[in-house]
């Protein structure tokens, strides 16, 4: 999906972009498959190496068929099935004799099998399958197993193997610093012909287990093309800022953020990269830091309402007058969505938490006199707002002090 088509972001987009969860599996990946080889096993009643016999067509009346013969029975559930066997299928397929394929299908209500579609398959990559860990393990047992089958010369083993850490929680691929391939991760980065939806994969493993020296080749990646987008960008960039720190923050700020006309497809990306910093990176960026830079995104008009969601998480309630200035200066429905991802910032500002002395933080004052503004002037949008988001209510120093009392 490009930036074109975010920006076109609904009322519900931004309030689910307020309510994000560190519950993102690899941050910078996009699966290739709806779920990994290890959990169709998991969930198949019957799964086997099959060769293909021979195929008809359709005719007249007589439906396609394809008949395999069964080389290896890898899974039965209902005790069947044995080598040599002849399947049929009702579906018509081009193939040469002996060509193996995976086939799984699970047992309905008739006690006969739903087979899905044959998945062609090499005996390697069908022991792969087979011998993978079952997903009922714990996914950081499990992952080791995956790490020497990256980049593996079988496409077919390759592509479930990214698929398994694709699906992965963070957490538990930083388990893996000690045995993720450094050397190997350098070298695919690096590598032309590495397919390129996995790169972002390979930018965050090397910021995990990589050395300073590593940063520079993450970092001409996009430094070397600050001016289109670069594949895998977000986990490049994620990487390069867990090697560098601060220091590389500043550096995207000089090299990138400083300069004029970049390409909102290329800023979009860098934008979600400082999100997985925020959400991932632990300490390795000062959280003060990534708020500074965040707020630079706000100078730009077609990628404002997209950042503010997350300076709200984020509790930066510093640019609330720009904010206000922004809402003041994009008037009528053309705007509506700024103006939405604005009023839902101040809905979250303005419930701060009361100071020691019992007053309210200026920018809380600020944010219920612009929402007090804003209910005389556009009641509609802000009832619009508020049926879709809800904001807990502050609690005042007196229900603090009752609840204590009531403790005691």
């Amino acid at each position: 999906m490009t930036v074109r088509c975010l920006l076109a972001i609904t009322a519900t987009g931004i309030i689910s972009a307020v309510g994000l969860t560190s519950a993102w599996a690899c941050p910078g990946c996009t699966p290739t498959a709806s779920e990994t080889r290890a959990e169709t096993v998991a969930r198949s009643d019957v799964v086997l190496l099959v060769q293909f016999v021979n195929s008809r067509p359709q005719d007249g009346e007589n439906p396609a068929q394809t008949e395999y013969q069964i080389a290896l029975v890898g899974k039965d559930a209902t005790g069947t099935f044995s080598p040599k066997e002849k399947i049929v299928l009702n579906n018509y397929r081009e193939a040469d004799p002996g060509d193996l394929y995976f086939l799984n299908g699970l047992q309905n209500k008739e006690e006969t099998i739903d087979w899905e579609a044959p998945v062609e398959i090499t005996e390697t990559g069908y022991h792969y399958v087979m011998q993978a860990p079952s997903p009922e393990r714990p996914r950081h047992e499990r992952l080791p197993y995956f790490v020497k089958f990256l980049e593996f010369p079988d496409t077919f083993i390759a592509n479930d193997a990214y698929n398994e850490f694709a699906f992965a929680p963070f957490d538990d691929v930083v388990t893996l610093i000690d045995i993720l391939p450094r050397q190997k991760i350098r070298k695919w980065i690096d590598d032309a012909e590495t397919p390129q939806s996995r790169i972002g994969l390979y930018g965050i493993m090397l910021g995990l287990c990589g050395k300073p020296e590593d940063a520079d080749l993450l970092g001409e990646k996009f430094f070397e093309k600050a001016d289109q987008y670069v594949f895998g960008m977000e986990g490049i960039v994620t990487g390069y800022l867990f090697l560098t720190r601060a220091d590389g923050l500043h550096k995207i700020e000089q090299k990138i953020l400083d300069t004029q006309d970049k390409s909102v497809d290329f800023l979009y990306p860098l934008m979600r990269a400082f999100r997985i910093v925020w959400t991932y990176g632990g300490d390795r960026v000062p959280k003060s830091a990534l708020i500074r830079t965040m707020r630079r995104f706000l100078e730009h008009d077609r990628l404002d309402e997209l950042v503010i969601p997350d300076l709200a998480r984020w509790q930066d309630w510093e640019p609330v007058d720009l904010l206000i200035q922004k809402y003041d200066a994009n008037p009528g429905k053309k705007h509506e969505s700024l103006k939405r991802a604005i009023i839902i910032y101040m809905l979250e500002c303005s419930q701060q938490d009361f100071n020691d002395n019992g007053s309210l933080p200026p920018s809380a004052v600020k944010a219920e006199a612009f929402l007090d503004r804003v209910k005389q002037e556009d009641p509609v949008l802000l009832k619009k707002v508020r049926r879709f988001y809800r904001v807990e209510p502050r609690k005042s120093p007196e229900s603090d002090l009752s609840k204590q009392t009531t403790d005691d």
